[in-house]
């Protein structure tokens, strides 16, 4: 069986910070699109033009897909269907894609920005694939702010490693950074932030 890698990083992103760096995608690769991934009604997935516009459904994500490495016609016979249901299901990783998750409002107090993530898996000897996951991930980090874990009760950074990293888009910092009560969290006790304690 082979062996697959996987890379994948962490992201509090708004629409706005969403729709900046599809644009820098764009501008950067030639023959990427976005599809919208959700349970469709039919096997047909549904393009966009940015990760923004992602959101036909309450549990949409995106996915990044590279038409030099995997057509739209070859992503289209590996969808599937849910055999109970009505619905269609298209894959959000492998050759020549990319998943993303929407950053979500968090539904607890302290609240504020549910982080999303970046995804990417792929076989080992798939080196296009793993060349276009390193180039999304480098190009999109540029764009971001790395983020440290927070303790909210006295607004100084916790000095803890973690398995990976998080990033924040700069107008997620704008609206969430430890801004009118709000934060970037990822559960109800972590918080992170982009500033230090005499920076707030």
């Amino acid at each position: 069986m082979q062996k697959q890698r996987t890379m994948v990083f962490e992201t509090f992103l708004t629409a706005q910070d969403e729709k900046t760096i599809s644009a820098i995608l764009k501008n950067n690769f030639d023959k990427i699109d976005f599809i919208d991934r959700y349970p469709w009604p039919a096997p047909e997935p549904v393009i966009c033009q940015s990760i923004d516009m992602c959101h036909g459904a309450i549990n949409s994500g995106c996915v990044i897909i590279n038409q030099n490495i995997i057509s739209l016609e070859h992503y289209k016979k590996i969808i599937y269907k849910i055999p109970t249901h009505e619905i269609y299901h298209g894959p959000m990783v492998g050759e020549g894609l990319i998943q993303v998750e929407h950053s979500r409002v968090a539904e607890y107090q302290p609240g504020g920005l549910r982080n999303g993530r970046f995804a990417a898996s792929f076989y080992i000897d798939d080196l296009q694939t793993k060349k276009f996951a390193q180039d999304i991930f480098k190009i999109v980090k540029k764009y971001l702010i790395k983020v440290e874990p927070l303790d909210i009760s006295t607004g100084e950074v916790v000095p803890v490693k973690l398995a990976r990293g998080f990033y924040a888009g700069p107008d997620a910092i704008e609206k969430y950074d430890q801004v009118n009560g709000l934060f970037l969290t990822n559960h109800a006790q972590a918080y992170f932030t982009s500033r230090t304690h005499g920076d707030c």
